[in-house]
Order: C-alpha cells, then structure tokens, then sequence
C-alpha cells in the first residue's frame, strides 16, 4: 500500500515538471533554484543559529559590552587591514577598505534563485500565450503513456496526444484568453478561410504574420529563450562581482588559482577572516573610537560558495550556447528535420516487424511519409517531437509519430482538421486536463478519455 502510494505520488510530480525544455533549461533554471535555495538556507543558519562573528574586546569589558560590540561590528560593516602592513590605516582610509557583502549573502542568494526560474516562467508565459496551444501538454502526455495501466488507456493517450500535436503546429501562433477562448472577432470558419488565404498571393505581409505562417513562432521562441537562459547565467557573474567588490569578471577563476597555488587570504586579502572595527564609545561625558578585531568566520564558507557559483554560472551558460548549436543545427535544415522523422518513423517500424528491416517497400513508405509528416508538423512540430525524445524516450517519439502517419490519410489530408466550435469545446479540457498543477495521474487519464471521445466524435 505504502509502495504503491510513493509511486503515484512519485509519478504525479514527475508528469507535471515535464516542460518542452531540454537538460540545459533546466540546469539553469531548475537545478540552479534548488542549489541556491539550499546555498541560501545555509547561510541563515550559518548567522541565526550559531554566531556569525567573534571579536576580541579589551578584558575589563563586561559581557553586555563584548555582544554590543559583536552585534554593532556585524550590522555595521569591518574593514580589512593586511596583516603584514607596519602602519596602520588612517580613519579617512579606512572607508575604502570596508567589507559589507557578509550580511546579506543569504538575501543574495534568495534573489539569485529567483532570478535564475525567470527565464523559466517567461518561456512556459510566452509559449502558452503566443504559440496558441500549451505545447507542454505534448510532453506530459507523453509522459502519461509510460505510465497508462493499460494498453487500451495508452492508445488513447498516444491519439490524442498525436492529435494535439498536429493540431498546434498546425495552429501555431494563434492566441488564447485566460477563459480559453479565441482572440478573434471573425465567424467560426476562420480557419479554413484562413488555410485559404494562406495559399492566395500575397502582397507586403508583416514580420509577425510571416513568422507565424511559416510554423517557427515556437522554435524562435525557444532559441530566444535559450539565449536568456545564457544572458542569465552571465549576468549572475556581473552580479556576483559588483556586489563582492571584485576588479575582474573573472574573479572565481582567480580565487580559485590562489587556492591551488596556496595563496591565503592574508596574502590575497579575498574574503578575508580577521578583520577590524571602530566601535564609537561613550564614557563619562566622553566621546572615543576604540578599535576592536573581530573574526569574520563566515568568509571562510562564503568564500568556497562564490567561486562554486561562479564556474556553476559559467557551466550553466556555456552548455545553454552549446545547446542553442545544437538544435540549430538539427532542425533548421529542412533534411535535417526530416532525417529525424524518418529515424523515428523507421524505429516504429522496426518494431511493428519484429526488430527486423522493413521491405523494401515499407521503406520507401517511410521515406514518403517522412517528408509529408516534416510538411504537417513544420519546424515546431519537429521540436515537440525531439523534445519528447529528449523528456520521456525515443520508443514513446517513435510512437507518436507512427500515430501521425497512421492517421494522417483519415484526418491530417483534410480541411476541416479541427472546426472553431470543436476549438472552444476542448479548449477548457485541454486546459483543465493538462495545466491544472493539481491534476492526479488518474484524474488526467479520466479528462483524456472523456476528451477522447469527444475528438472521435468530430
């Protein structure tokens, strides 16, 4: 019972974290959110629970005078003075040499953590709103496949998840309300009217038509979004080194080359330990400056935490690039997308025959439908699928896409592939079945059943 529990639950959370996102997404999103959550969390315990700071305070001071003096030097900054310095700091100089970053590191790394989830939220926004379907529903589908307690259940599951799939490439670009209805004023034939206009010549057409028509709103999406995630992570470095008061960008790559040759902070002068303090003092009628060292502890772990995040941050940004290459590289080339559907339509059909190579003819029926899927599903449908490949697994993509060339001469080689009526009645399924965070994985089953019997009706 226990295991069977752990394992729906277990199942739940990972069918609703599955985004249209690649491993570097969520390396610099995700995973970094959690590592600076947990970063931060040690620092409030690091200075709530156990003492930030100790100085060493003249003998004839009570104890009230040594936590006045600790609580004062904390809140108030300390300044650093090199140990092997003969003359000590002048009070004008002594401005310069200050250290106040200390307090406020666990607040820092709160910020960093939100900031690295926005490129996150403004991807699932922008996708939502823009493409005119939830191309994240695609992935969790997907996802439910693997998980259907039937054979029956997965069909259903793999036909309207096929089903949604051509339906949004086919409709990338057109926006929804929050209700789910469309942002149009124009009768309920406007997508076959639409289709037809598509094919007419043309005069001066404006960028943002172009870009819709042409099926690649939601891969330039996701390379915009790719690139954010870069400028993020570079940007947590400038970050990092305007509030840690370094000269240099490359400030961790330093740190960490003194470290290795063994260079101290009291040859360094980096996240120095001891440090001192003017404590101001009143005393029978009398003002006085008196001077006390204090020991900065947690330069000592904040120290190893900077330079962790600053190669975590470089990491995160150079594999974004790299990434952003790479699916360049596969689907901008129009061979290349359909090289991609045809390994997974040939996939499908090796296991269709056993794990052998299809005849001669089947594989000209792969190459033949290999390029009429690539012209259904245009360069957003392509990305949906490798996205699926990349999330859930290739067998589930190679599954999808023989669902496509399966139904494609019942469905796909029509004009009335989906009517406006039918759009507004799924619409709020599709949004309640798949978007809602507290959807169980039996529950969303349920939804696509009930939204799979609507579909066969159409």
């Amino acid at each position: 019972m226990d295991s069977h529990f752990l394992h729906e639950f277990t199942h739940a959370a990972e069918s609703h974290g599955v985004y249209a996102e690649d491993f570097a997404d969520r390396l610099c999103s995700k995973y970094t959110c959690i590592g600076l959550l947990f970063l931060a969390s040690v620092g409030v315990m690091r200075q709530y629970v156990f003492k930030p700071i100790q100085c060493w305070v003249p003998a004839e001071w009570p104890r009230p005078w040594e936590e006045f003096a600790e609580n004062y030097c904390w809140v108030q900054n300390t300044y650093r003075v090199a140990l092997r310095e003969p003359s000590y700091p002048e009070a004008r100089e002594r401005g310069g040499l200050e250290i106040g970053y200390y307090q406020w590191v666990p607040i820092v790394l709160l910020a960093q953590a939100l900031l690295s989830m926005a490129p996150h939220q403004l991807w699932l926004l922008a996708s939502r709103r823009l493409a005119g379907f939830d191309p994240h529903s695609v992935l969790r589908f997907a996802r439910e496949v693997e998980h259907a307690g039937n054979k029956d259940t997965s069909k259903r599951l793999l036909t309207y998840a096929a089903w949604h799939l051509a339906w949004g490439a086919r409709l990338s670009g057109r926006t929804y309300d929050p209700d789910g209805a469309l942002l149009t004023d124009d009768k309920p034939n406007k997508l076959q009217a639409e289709r037809q206009q598509q094919q007419k010549p043309q005069g001066r057409r404006s960028c943002s038509e172009a870009v819709r028509q042409s099926g690649c709103l939601l891969f330039i999406l996701y390379l915009l979004n790719k690139l954010l995630c870069a400028g993020t992570a570079a940007g947590q470095v400038f970050l990092l080194q305007s509030y840690l008061g370094f000269a240099s960008p490359l400030f961790g790559w330093q740190c960490a080359s003194n470290l290795l040759r063994g260079g101290t902070w009291e040859l360094t002068g980096v996240f120095p330990r001891l440090t001192f303090c003017d404590l101001p003092l009143r005393h029978v009628g009398q003002f006085n400056l008196r001077s006390v060292q204090c020991v900065l502890a947690s330069n000592m772990m904040n120290e190893k935490i900077f330079v962790f995040l600053w190669f975590w941050f470089a990491v995160c940004c150079l594999t974004s690039l790299m990434y952003t290459i790479s699916w360049m590289a596969q689907l901008l080339p129009p061979t290349e997308r359909t090289r991609l559907v045809r390994r997974y339509l040939s996939l499908q059909a090796r296991r269709g025959h056993g794990q052998q190579r299809p005849a001669a003819n089947g594989r000209e029926d792969v190459y033949k439908a290999s390029r009429q899927l690539t012209d259904l599903l245009r360069l957003d449908g392509v990305l949906l699928l490798q996205m699926v490949a990349d999330n859930v697994d290739c067998l589930c993509a190679a599954q999808l896409a023989g669902r496509l060339r399966d139904q494609r001469d019942r469905t796909f080689d029509t004009n009335d592939y989906c009517s406006e009526d039918d759009d507004l009645q799924l619409r709020p399924l599709i949004n309640d079945g798949i978007s809602s965070e507290g959807s169980s994985g039996d529950g969303l089953r349920q939804k696509v059943l009930t939204t799979e019997l609507k579909i066969s009706s159409v």
